[in-house]
């Protein structure tokens, strides 16, 4: 009984301690953030870099950035929310695991694709949709992934009830499946577009 009261005292510290080490850092970060940050200004935001970057401010690449996350989503959202309620209702083994293992595939695959594929066989240039549809061919196995995942966790006893009260196989789908698996789905996007922005070895 002692032994075991010992271990679980032990493992409470170890917690506590990883707990408090994690805070301490990310106070530190804030705290260093407030200090140095307060001069942060409009100008800052809305000028463009100067030097090399050295100098300025951040509109350009902050404007690029968001036309290349824009232009992504407008690609990613249609092309594979329909391509999650497909393989939710034809279950395709192999088209599934293909998009696992394209969903772990590192960013600088994606990249050379992108860039042999759209910069030159395209003929497109390093423009923003070459950098666009390189994001989306990213992100889409993520999206369709963590989508799938979501339309499978909702409840057989909803779509059951739904056949019961009788709606056709496509409204089950669109207003019980999907409407239960809205969270999810928001889900998924928020982390393809924390990929999109995060990963920039593909650019």
């Amino acid at each position: 009984m002692r032994t075991l009261w010992l271990k679980k005292s032990l493992l409470q510290f170890f917690i506590t301690s990883a707990l408090l080490l994690s805070l301490s850092a990310y106070g530190w970060f804030l705290g260093d953030l407030l200090k140095n940050g307060y001069d942060l200004s409009l100008q800052f935001l809305f000028q463009n870099p100067a030097d090399a970057g050295r100098t300025g401010g951040i509109f350009s690449i902050l404007s690029s950035t968001l036309i290349l996350i824009g232009l992504s989503l407008l690609f990613v959202i249609p092309f594979g929310l329909g391509t999650a309620l497909y393989l939710h209702t034809h279950p395709t083994p192999t088209i599934i695991t293909s998009l696992n293992l394209l969903a772990a595939t590192p960013s600088i695959i994606f990249g050379l694709f992108g860039n042999a594929f759209f910069v030159y066989q395209l003929h497109m240039g390093y423009s923003l949709l070459a950098g666009a549809l390189t994001l989306t061919i990213m992100v889409l196995p993520l999206f369709v992934h963590t989508s799938l995942e979501a339309l499978k966790n909702v409840p057989s006893s909803y779509v059951e009830a739904g056949v019961s009260c009788g709606l056709s196989p496509f409204s089950v789908l669109t207003q019980v499946t999907l409407r239960c698996a809205t969270p999810g789905i928001l889900m998924a996007l928020a982390l393809s577009l924390g990929r999109a922005l995060s990963e920039t070895a593909a650019l």
